[in-house]
């Protein structure tokens, strides 16, 4: 099985009616729809009734983090973000190479987009013989220029790099990784046909994330979509498939949601 879609579209799941994190269905009234990808990157995709007001707390956290950190510049460019102060600016770093850089101000509109992301080193450890469960290492990618502006001025300057000033908070991505699979997952199979392995460390009651969480293996390539998500299994275990901002060349994720029942 492997379906892919766009979460851009817009797209409501059936209602839960219990909270998709903590399990808590005693306060019908309280539980809040959960936004698969995050609204804040354009995200269509809604499961109702999913998450109690505590989760969605600790979700939205999560988020922000990514929404506010390596994707922020990037929302301001797509329209993604709504801000009613009229004078937009943003600051983002110039390098002619990773020791040199310039730091400046400048207006959003004429700001030169570019789309950071971060790259996995290996597939998530339970996808590997070894079954690995040592810490997530990754790195920052530098996707590509997004906007004309951005190409013109790598080309002129020579820069190999253009970004906001940014945080290496890839930790919580991952978190966010795991919350839109999880969500995603349940929308997709409903939530008895697997045992999650998720939500504990979503809620962060785990620290073992690099087990369920690393490098794609098969959303890459050329895409006229801005997100896209996937879903298989492999031998047992089912595995969502994340791509954000796929339209733009950015890198695809693994996500280990849990075991097929």
């Amino acid at each position: 099985m492997h379906t892919v879609n766009n979460p851009s579209l817009p797209k409501i799941f059936g209602d839960i009616g219990r909270c998709i994190y903590c399990d808590n269905s005693e306060y019908d009234n309280e539980l809040t729809n959960e936004h698969i990808v995050p609204k804040g990157i354009g995200g269509k995709f809604i499961l109702p009734k999913s998450s109690c007001k505590n989760c969605a707390k600790i979700t939205s956290q999560i988020e922000q983090i990514t929404l506010r950190g390596i994707f922020y510049d990037l929302r301001k460019q797509q329209g993604l973000i709504s801000n009613k102060r009229k004078n937009q600016h943003v600051d983002y770093i110039e390098s002619t190479d990773f020791d040199n850089y310039k730091k400046e101000r400048i207006d959003i509109q004429n700001y030169p987009a570019v789309l950071i992301s971060y790259v996995f080193d290996t597939e998530p450890g339970m996808l590997l013989k070894t079954n690995g469960d040592g810490p997530l290492e990754a790195r920052f990618v530098f996707c590509g220029p997004i906007n004309q502006r951005a190409e013109e001025l790598l080309k002129k300057r020579g820069s190999k790099w253009l970004g906001s000033t940014i945080k290496a908070e890839y930790g919580q991505f991952a978190l966010m990784l795991m919350k839109i699979a999880h969500s995603y997952a349940v929308a997709v199979k409903g939530t008895s046909a697997f045992d999650s392995f998720l939500p504990k460390l979503i809620l962060r009651k785990d620290t073992n994330i690099s087990k369920y969480v690393g490098k794609g293996v098969g959303l890459t390539g050329k895409s006229t979509e801005m997100h896209r998500l996937s879903i298989r299994i492999e031998n047992q275990l089912l595995v969502v498939g994340i791509r954000l901002f796929a339209k733009f060349g950015a890198p695809d994720y693994s996500v280990v949601v849990g075991r097929c029942v």
